[in-house]
């Protein structure tokens, strides 16, 4: 009895440790991403400029591209068109996001100004990744906050636009906000234009639905019978382990255990590794048994899609044991296994966080606790597991 005591006091101290530095509650440290998809803007997005309006010209270092290669693809954000110059390394790669659930994306066809937004609010972002490695690693950022987006197709499974004007500034990008280098390169594109189909539905948050976060009604995706919310029953799904370059069933990952911890991060992620020491201190502790968690990475520092080098790099850097980190990232899309299975709780702005935590029971594989989700906190949870 006085074992049991002083076991529970020490797993409720290490918690509380650590659970001030949880993404749980809505602590403004963590990253977001953008998942849902709530389209609200229609026509000429930007508040300074009018499209056609005379741009002052501008003498960049490098103009225009050449892509052999373009695809469209919905994300859990909503929809990113990505062409590339080259198979082989060095590879440029024209990326343009639109964050269907930011109150400046586009809604149907019209005029998108960039007049000088920052990455972290525009609603259709466009991005050059440049000297990149066939692995993902780019030598270089650039974001055009200068210019125009003309869309003439959203609808239908087909993306067409023209951009126009477009100067991209070197930049580097933390916690999603785009800083001009000081005295970097700029890159020019105009009368570019794309003109591809896509396959999928981009999401919407739905104006009614609570979207699942701060603890809100069941949103209305958990109807999906193999999407688990909160006291529902997890499928059984696998993901590729960074260790041995495998698939790894989460039911037989976490055979054994008590308590299973999904823990998602990115490389670009600052606010994860502030979290990560925190995740392998508590692993590692002796006196708390019956916890084991899946680490799940999706994305390098660029950005891109993680590696297993890259994973294995991650993992060390952490002194993470491989058999923990697992690799989840379709080449289109961001978690898209563990999303498939595990609705994430989105916040009713259509962001998700990182780092983000949820945690099944390890028997039943009953969804226990989400970051943002119905059920108290992390803390409080993860000690009725290993009671």
């Amino acid at each position: 009895m006085v074992g049991q005591t002083t076991f529970r006091i020490v797993v409720a101290c290490v918690l509380a440790l650590f659970s001030m530095s949880c993404s749980g509650s809505t602590d403004s440290s963590g990253e977001t991403i953008d998942l849902s998809g709530e389209n609200n803007a229609a026509g000429t997005m930007g508040s300074g400029m009018l499209p056609g309006d005379e741009v002052e010209p501008v003498s960049c270092e490098k103009n225009g591209i050449d892509i052999i290669s373009t695809e469209v693809s919905v994300q859990e954000y909503g929809l990113q068109i990505r062409a590339i110059t080259s198979e082989m390394a060095p590879i440029d790669n024209l990326i343009i996001r639109l964050y269907s659930g930011r109150a400046t994306a586009p809604r149907e066809p019209g005029v998108v100004v960039m007049d000088g937004v920052n990455y972290k609010d525009c609603g259709i972002c466009p991005l050059i990744m440049s000297d990149c490695t066939q692995r993902g690693a780019c030598t270089k950022v650039f974001y055009a906050s200068q210019g125009e987006i003309d869309i003439q197709s959203l609808s239908d499974n087909r993306f067409v636009a023209t951009l126009k004007n477009l100067v991209f500034d070197h930049v580097t990008v933390s916690d999603e906000l785009s800083i001009p280098v000081e005295g970097g390169d700029q890159w020019c594109l105009n009368d570019f234009t794309i003109d591809e189909e896509y396959d999928g539905t981009i999401p919407h948050s739905g104006g009614g639905d609570p979207g699942g976060g701060g603890g809100g009604g069941r949103p209305s995706q958990c109807d999906n019978p193999n999407l688990a919310c909160v006291g529902d029953t997890v499928n059984d799904f696998a993901l590729t382990n960074c260790g041995t370059g495998e698939q790894v069933s989460m039911r037989d990952h976490f055979a054994g255990a008590k308590a299973g911890w999904f823990v998602l991060t990115a490389g670009w992620c600052g606010a994860c590794s502030g979290w990560m020491p925190q995740v392998v201190s508590m692993l590692n502790n002796p006196q708390v048994s019956g916890l084991k968690a899946a680490v799940i990475l999706s994305e390098s520092p660029d950005h891109m899609p993680a590696t297993q080098r890259y994973c294995q790099q991650y993992a060390s850097q952490y002194d993470m044991p491989l058999e923990s980190i697992f690799l989840d990232h379709s080449g289109g899309r961001a978690y898209a296994t563990i999303f498939q299975n595990v609705w994430p709780y989105v916040g009713p702005d259509g962001r998700f966080g990182l780092p983000f935590n949820a945690l099944i029971d390890a028997e039943s594989f009953e969804y226990i606790y989400a970051d943002r989700g119905p059920a108290g906190s992390l803390s409080q949870a993860m000690q009725g597991l290993l009671r």
